[in-house]
């Protein structure tokens, strides 16, 4: 018996490098299938980073300074057809920065274009029958919409059981840490005609939700302030992320931060344009509409998670040893 078990371990690792090899080749060759159609249409855009410091992003002396930056940022590049702001880049409430985007906006729009920007929202919720806050995404100009953020990072934008924690530090008392979630249904964003799936933040993170919000669009939206995780690796996790829910998609994404990384994502997840990190700039480029469902997007996590649990019981019953 001792000397069947010996003779037996090299076939299963030859079995073993056989099913990773076919996953791996798998892979591979469906990396070359175009599982979306492009539509032929394009829009070409600017990507505005005004690396404000996070110490200044809520200070009340700052905020016409931050104003003037985004102003002057998005007047001194040559036009596009659209124009992105970050997370909250307006670090006011719609109600009282609404006047400042529509001035942007109207200039804009005289051209033919469109403004995208990050604003905190306040106002009556039929969700929750009552008032509230939201962290919030706006098109105006030569579009239309508002979404309002669905993920909040908990002790970030939220405080879980706030009645107990709110006070005891001042950890739970940040800046804008009384957000809500955003209703589940919302209708994506239009610029220029075209309808742009927006997420914010660590909304990236999670791929099922992407995926099913990415259906009927014509591309996708990222806005983020990554100026929280300083110089760590955080930011490169993020734009990776929104690497991999592209590629999931088969769609462009556009991603739009305060201090990095910015950068415009094919529908492969590759990046074609970027700027670097920590700099005031703005990225000048183009993105391509896409038609279609990918794969994922149709049966989401489930297949993979099936065959995950199928490996882990036969790996449990069949190749570790039992006492």
């Amino acid at each position: 018996l001792s000397e069947w078990r010996l003779a037996r371990k090299p076939l299963q690792l030859v079995g073993a490098a056989l099913l990773f090899g076919f996953i791996w080749g798998g892979g591979l060759l469906l990396s070359y299938i175009d599982w979306t159609q492009p539509t032929g249409k394009r829009l070409s855009v600017n990507l505005v980073q005004a690396n404000i410091a996070q110490s200044n992003k809520w200070d009340p002396a700052y905020i016409t300074r931050t104003l003037e930056l985004y102003r002057d940022l998005t007047y001194a590049q040559p036009p596009t057809d659209l124009v992105v702001w970050p997370e909250t880049a307006v670090p006011i409430l719609q109600s009282q920065g609404q006047y400042f985007v529509d001035g942007i906006a109207a200039n804009l729009a005289e051209e033919g274009r469109t403004l995208i920007t990050g604003i905190p929202w306040y106002g009556y919720s039929g969700q929750i029958e009552d008032y509230t806050f939201h962290n919030s995404i706006m098109a105006i100009g030569n579009g239309d919409g508002m979404y309002h953020k669905q993920k909040l990072v908990p002790f970030g934008e939220y405080v879980p059981l706030q009645g107990l924690l709110r006070g005891l530090i001042g950890f739970f008392d940040l800046p804008m840490s009384s957000f809500t979630p955003g209703p589940e249904q919302q209708a994506p964003l239009v610029a220029n005609g075209m309808k742009i799936t927006p997420y914010i933040c660590y909304e990236v993170a999670y791929p099922d939700f992407v995926a099913f919000n990415a259906r009927n669009t014509d591309l996708l939206l990222t806005i983020s302030n990554d100026g929280w995780f300083g110089e760590s690796i955080g930011p490169l996790q993020h734009l990776q992320l929104a690497r991999m829910r592209a590629l999931e998609t088969g769609r462009y994404m556009l991603r739009g931060t305060n201090n990095g990384v910015t950068a415009i994502i094919n529908h492969k997840g590759e990046i074609t344009e970027r700027i670097p990190q920590f700099e005031r700039a703005v990225l000048t480029g183009e993105v391509f509409t896409a038609t279609g469902s990918t794969p994922y997007m149709q049966t989401g996590s489930w297949p993979v998670l099936t065959l995950a649990i199928i490996l882990i019981v036969f790996i449990r019953e069949r190749v570790i040893p039992k006492n």
